[in-house]
C-alpha cells in the first residue's frame, strides 16, 4: 500500500475520512482466471488462475456534511474560480455521496449566507453541478450567518436522524463584522449539539486562534493551508494505511460434467487432484503487508461429446482469511470455454402455436411446421410428431386432423445419435354457438290455434357437441286453452351459447258466447220488442263488433203466437258460436181496439180532418171494435166468427177511404181471427 502523504491539506483530508469514520476494508483476495478454448471434441483446455492477494479501498461511513465556503471579497474572483471551486469538486469525488452513503450539502457566506444546493444531497453530479454554478458575491465576511445557515440546512427536513453531523468552513479571513458576526457562542453550542466543525483558513494572514473560534474552541479541528494551490492534489492524496495481505489462501475446483483435471501446479502452495476429481490447492504462506500474486495452472480434459460454449467447473472457490482472523470466500464458477469437433444435437423447432376454428364438422386439418428446426452440423434429420406419446405423423409439414380442444404436439428431430424435442400447442375452437330453430304443429287460424299444438326446437351444432340445452328445448303440447304460452330454447356447445329462440302459442277452441237482452218473453200487439244481442269471447275475441242483431219493432209486426229468432258469432280463432231467443204476440179484443184507434188516427187523412171530422171516424172505429169486443168465452164458436166476419168488414171498409193501410188491415184481421 502507498504510503500517506500528510501536508496542511492532506492533514485536512485525514481529518475529514477519521470524522466519517473511515476504516479499511479487509484484506482480500482477488482472482482473474484464463483458459483456453478446446479444438477439438477430445481435446484440453488450459487454465491459469491468478490471485491477488491485496487491501482493497476504504469503505466510508455515512455522514451529513455541509460545506460552508467563504465567499467575500478578499479571495478574489480569480482564485474563487480556478481553486476554491475546483477543490470543492474535488473534496465531494473523495466523499463519493449516494443514496445510502454521505449527503452533501452547499451554503455560501459573505455579506449574509445562503444555500447553494436545495438541502443535504445524494447525488454527486447533482451537488457538483451547484458548485460549479455558484456564484461569486464578494462583500463582508458574514461567519456568524454562515453557520446558522448550515445548521439549518443538518437540522432541516434533509437530514436524516443518527446520522454523523460535520460542517466544513473554508474561509482566508476573520468575520466581520467584529462585534455582529462573532461565532464563538454559535459554534460552541453547535459542538456541544454534536455537530464536527472543520475550520480551514486559507491564505497567507490566517489567525489560528480566530479559526479555533469558528471551529468551536477545539484546535485540533483547525487547518491552515498556505493557499489554494496544492488544495485539490492533497485531496487526490487521500488517508491511506498499509493493511497486511490476505492469509491461508485455499482453492478449490469440481469439474463440470464431461471435463477431467490433471497436471496442477503454481507459484506458490501446493495443489493436488482427489480420487474424485476435485482439485485442492492451499498456501499458507502469505503474511506480509505488501500485495503477493501466486498464479495457479491446470488442464481440464474433456471427455464429453457434446461442443459449444461450456461450463469448465460445477463449482470454483477461492478461500482466504483477513486481517481480522474472518474467513472469506469468492466464487467465480461461470468460467466457461468454446469446444468444438463434436457432433452437436439438432435443434427442434416446432413451429408457432396455432388457433384454428372448425368449419362444418368435428375435425380440423391442420398444417404442422417442423421446417425451423435444424443441425448445426448439417446433419440430416428425421421428424416425429406425437401426441400424448402416440405418434401422430411423421415428416416435416405434415398435415394432422384434430377435433375440438388444446393439442400440446411434440416433434422429436433426431440426426441419428441425438434428438431434440420441441413442443407446439394447437388449439382447435368451434366458433360458433349452435343453431336453433322452432316450430309448431296443429290447426290455426288469425295466429290462433283451435287443435293441439305440438312445440318442437331443431338443435344442432355441426362442429361441437351440444353440452347443455333448456328445459324448453325437449318440446311441449299445447292442449290447454290460452292466450299465450312462450318456450323458449337455448343450447351450449363449445361453440358458446346460442341467442335465446322463443315461440309463443295461442289456443283457443271455445267459441262465442251469444247473449240476449230485454225480451220481455210476451207481447201484446200494442207493445214494442227491443231484444238486444251481445256475443262475447274470452280468448282471441270478436274481430268486430260484439252486437250480433238484435230483434226489434212493433209487436203486431211479428205477428200473433211464438216467434224463435237465432244469432252467430265468430271469433278470431274461426269458432263460431250460436244462440237463440223466443217470444210470443198476444191479442185480446180490447188490445185489438187499441190498436185499430192507433192505426186510424195515425193516417195522414185522419190527421188531415178537422175535428168534427175526425169525431166521425172515431165513431165509424167504435163501431167497428163494438162487434169485437162482445166476443167472450162463453160464446159459441159461431157466434165469435160472427163477430169477427162483423169486424173484419168494418176493417176492410176503413181501407179505401185512406183511414187504414192494407198491410193493417190485413194484420188487425188476423189478430181477429186468433179470438
Amino acid at each position: 500500500m502507498r504510503a500517506v502523504r500528510f501536508g496542511a491539506i492532506g492533514a485536512l483530508v485525514a481529518i475529514v475520512f477519521a470524522v466519517l469514520g473511515v476504516a479499511p476494508s479487509g484484506a482480500t483476495a482477488t482472482p482473474s482466471f484464463s483458459a483456453t478454448d478446446v479444438t477439438t471434441c477430445n481435446g484440453s483446455s488450459n487454465v491459469t488462475v491468478t490471485i491477488d492477494a491485496a487491501n482493497p479501498p476504504p469503505v466510508e461511513q455515512a455522514a451529513d456534511i455541509v460545506l460552508l465556503v467563504d465567499d467575500s471579497g478578499s479571495i478574489g474572483t480569480v482564485a474563487f474560480n480556478n481553486q476554491v471551486r475546483p477543490s470543492l469538486d474535488a473534496l465531494v469525488g473523495s466523499a463519493a455521496p449516494s443514496a445510502t452513503g454521505n449527503h452533501i450539502g452547499v451554503v455560501e457566506f459573505s455579506t449574509g449566507a445562503h444555500a447553494v444546493t436545495s438541502g443535504l444531497l445524494s447525488d454527486q453530479p447533482t451537488i457538483q453541478s451547484a458548485i460549479d454554478g455558484m456564484p461569486y458575491s464578494g462583500g463582508s465576511t458574514y461567519t456568524l450567518d454562515g453557520l446558522e445557515a448550515a445548521d439549518a440546512m443538518l437540522t432541516g427536513p434533509s437530514a436524516r436522524p443518527g446520522a454523523p453531523k460535520v460542517i466544513i468552513v473554508e474561509t482566508d479571513g476573520i468575520w466581520n463584522p467584529a462585534t455582529t458576526q462573532f461565532p464563538g457562542a454559535y459554534s460552541a453550542q453547535l459542538r456541544a449539539d454534536g455537530v464536527q466543525i472543520l475550520a480551514v483558513g486559507v491564505g497567507s494572514d490566517v489567525s489560528t486562534s480566530d479559526l479555533t473560534v469558528i471551529a468551536g474552541g477545539v484546535s485540533s479541528d483547525v487547518f491552515a493551508a498556505a493557499d489554494y494551490t496544492g488544495l485539490q492534489d492533497a485531496l487526490e492524496d487521500a488517508l491511506s494505511e498499509d493493511v497486511p495481505a490476505a492469509t491461508n489462501l485455499t482453492y478449490g475446483v469440481t469439474p463440470a460434467p464431461g471435463w477431467t483435471i490433471t497436471g496442477v501446479s503454481s507459484t506458490a502452495g501446493t495443489g493436488s487432484v482427489d480420487g474424485s476429481g476435485d482439485l485442492s490447492w492451499s498456501d499458507d504462506s502469505i503474511n506480509s503487508p505488501a500485495p503477493s500474486t501466486v498464479t495457479i495452472t491446470y488442464t481440464e480434459q474433456h471427455t464429453g461429446t457434446t461442443d459449444g460454449t461450456l461450463p469448465l467447473a460445477t463449482s470454483a472457490t477461492l478461500g482466504w482469511t483477513d486481517e481480522s482472523g474472518t474467513a472469506q470466500s469468492d466464487d467465480f464458477s461461470g468460467q466457461t470455454v468454446a469446444v468444438n469437433g463434436c457432433n452437436r444435437p439438432p435443434v427442434a423447432d416446432a413451429g408457432p402455436d396455432q388457433s384454428v376454428s372448425l368449419n362444418g364438422s368435428q375435425q380440423a386439418n391442420v398444417t404442422l411446421d417442423g421446417t425451423g428446426s435444424s443441425d448445426p452440423d448439417g446433419d440430416s434429420l428425421t421428424y416425429t410428431w406425437s401426441e400424448g406419446g402416440n405418434t401422430i405423423a411423421t415428416g416435416s409439414s405434415p398435415t394432422v386432423s384434430l377435433g375440438i380442444g388444446i393439442h400440446t404436439i411434440t416433434l422429436a428431430v433426431s440426426d441419428g445419435e441425438f434428438t431434440s424435442t420441441d413442443d407446439v400447442t394447437i388449439t382447435v375452437s368451434d366458433p360458433t354457438p349452435p343453431v336453433v330453430t322452432a316450430s309448431v304443429a296443429g290447426t290455426q287460424h288469425n295466429g290462433w290455434y283451435t287443435s293441439n299444438a305440438v312445440v318442437s326446437f331443431s338443435v344442432t351444432d355441426p362442429e361441437s357437441a351440444i353440452t347443455s340445452e333448456s328445459p324448453d328445448c325437449a318440446g311441449a303440447t299445447v292442449s290447454s286453452d290460452t292466450a299465450g304460452q312462450t318456450f323458449t330454447c337455448t343450447a351450449t356447445s363449445a361453440g358458446g351459447t346460442s341467442a335465446p329462440v322463443s315461440v309463443t302459442v295461442k289456443r283457443d277452441t271455445a267459441a262465442p258466447t251469444i247473449a240476449f237482452g230485454g225480451n220481455a218473453g210476451t207481447y201484446h200487439v200494442t207493445d214494442t220488442v227491443a231484444i238486444t244481442c251481445t256475443a262475447s269471447d274470452a280468448l282471441s275475441g270478436l274481430p268486430g263488433s260484439a252486437d250480433c242483431g238484435g230483434i226489434s219493432g212493433a209487436a203486431w209486426s211479428f205477428g200473433a203466437g211464438s216467434h224463435t229468432f237465432t244469432r252467430t258469432a265468430s271469433d278470431v280463432a274461426g269458432n263460431t258460436g250460436s244462440g237463440s231467443t223466443s217470444f210470443t204476440v198476444s191479442a185480446t179484443a180490447s188490445d185489438i181496439c187499441t190498436l185499430t184507434d192507433r192505426f186510424v188516427q195515425g193516417s195522414a187523412k185522419y190527421q188531415a180532418l178537422n175535428p168534427l171530422g175526425k169525431a166521425v171516424v172515431n165513431i165509424v172505429v167504435q163501431g167497428a171494435c163494438a162487434f169485437l169486443l162482445q166476443v167472450g168465452p162463453a160464446h159459441l164458436p159461431s157466434a165469435k166468427q160472427g163477430f169477427v166476419n162483423a169486424y173484419d168488414a168494418a176493417v176492410k171498409a176503413l181501407v179505401s177511404p185512406g183511414w187504414l193501410t192494407q198491410a193493417q188491415a190485413t194484420a188487425l184481421t188476423g189478430f181477429a181471427g186468433a179470438l
